[in-house]
């Protein structure tokens, strides 16, 4: 054959072209748009539909219903914290109402007699003292209370006490042998004029060759070793009535030194005080915590939505053993094998179920017949194996 009829050949076999589909677009007097795609709501919805009555996730039954109950439990602890953090609330809060702030000093100083070791009348604090050159030691005492609102009633008095300790000397613990107490001042009950401040002050003058002749005349009665020791102490009380609650204060201030023996030195104690204010249980107002309820109830929010998609979306499901006898008996007939839908299955008629699927596979292979094979995936999963044979169906149902 020539090359021409060979070009002519091949020109009749090619497929006519539509001449005009070649026609340039600028050619064209208008652009036809572009379609756009419409977007079904129907069709979204149907599907959506299709999905949920699917439950395209299966859960072992234990993370199932592990999942629903913890989700559930944590949705209303948070619905619970919403409401406590939105919703206004009172509270019983103990409060003050009236208290008092004491200030007190104890200063001494030791007064001398005539002697050829010192001189002056008087020797400072702190240091040791020779018995037999002192003849007295003179104590001032001050304070100064001030109280957080002035009060119906304000009264106050100061005492003050010598206290005389004899204890056994050769002992390696010193027991107690002989008590004396010496009031030395007392002032009576005062009231403050302003209800609120009140200051004093007071002296006393601690004879120390008394208490120590007291010492040597009780070691000498009972004939043993004795020690003493003289404790001094001030103690203000302060009693302050508002609105008919009373607030006790008292404040003590001491010093301590021996006695009976030729030297001594002074130590002052520190301060003690003891408290009463005036308490009362209100009853306030807590304003709602805006923050923590707005974040409480997304988290709400969020685990109902968990919730919600966990129950539309999984299912609980234990289907090992359907899924290996599934792939068991479709093995078995995966040469004569026809997968249909439901719908299909229906048009083969009315069905006959068979007790088993080894009876189902006798029959189709005395008969020489295929076996159809209908999947169903949903919640509740089955496989239906059957034969058509004169407009009936001979069907084994294995469910999951």
């Amino acid at each position: 054959m020539s090359s021409k009829n060979k070009k002519r050949g091949s020109a009749r076999n090619k497929p006519e072209i539509n001449k005009t589909d070649q026609t340039p677009q600028r050619s064209k007097a208008k652009s036809t748009p572009a379609a756009i795609p419409v977007i079904s709501l129907s069709g979204i919805t149907e599907k959506a539909k299709s999905i949920i009555a699917n439950r395209p996730y299966k859960l072992k039954p234990p993370v199932y219903y592990t999942s629903i109950a913890l989700c559930f439990v944590l949705l209303l602890a948070f619905m619970a914290g919403t409401f406590y953090c939105a919703l206004p609330r009172t509270q019983v809060k103990p409060t003050t109402l009236y208290n008092g702030k004491t200030e007190s000093r104890l200063n001494y100083e030791v007064a001398i007699k005539p002697n050829e070791f010192y001189q002056g009348e008087t020797l400072p604090s702190g240091v040791p003292y020779i018995s037999s050159v002192v003849s007295a030691i003179n104590l001032s005492y001050s304070f100064k209370y001030s109280g957080t609102e002035a009060a119906q009633a304000l009264t106050y008095y100061t005492t003050a006490v010598a206290r005389l300790t004899a204890y056994s000397a050769k002992s390696n613990e010193p027991k107690v042998l002989w008590e004396y107490t010496d009031p030395i001042y007392s002032s009576g009950e005062q009231s403050s004029a302003g209800g609120r401040d009140f200051e004093g002050s007071t002296t006393a003058a601690i004879d120390q060759d008394k208490y120590a002749a007291m010492i040597k005349s009780f070691a000498e009665k009972l004939e043993v070793g004795v020690s003493g020791t003289l404790d001094v102490e001030f103690t203000t009380v302060i009693r302050a009535t508002v609105d008919g609650n009373l607030a006790i204060t008292k404040h003590v201030h001491s010093l301590s030194m021996p006695v009976g023996g030729e030297f001594f030195e002074i130590k002052l104690e520190n301060k003690k005080l003891s408290n009463t204010p005036i308490k009362q249980d209100l009853i306030v107002a807590v304003p709602p915590k805006t923050g923590l309820a707005w974040g409480s109830a997304t988290a709400a929010l969020l685990l109902l939505l968990t919730l919600a998609l966990l129950l539309w979306l999984s299912t609980p499901y234990a289907g090992e053993a359907y899924e290996i006898e599934q792939r068991r008996m479709l093995a078995e007939i995966e040469d004569r094998a026809v997968n249909l839908s439901k719908e299909s299955a229906e048009q083969f008629g009315e069905s006959i179920p068979l007790k088993d699927f080894e009876s189902l596979i006798r029959m189709a292979d005395e008969c020489g017949l295929p076996v159809f094979c209908v999947k169903e995936e949903s919640t509740k999963p089955f496989t239906e194996f059957f034969v058509a044979d004169g407009g009936r169906r001979y069907s084994f149902v294995l469910k999951g």
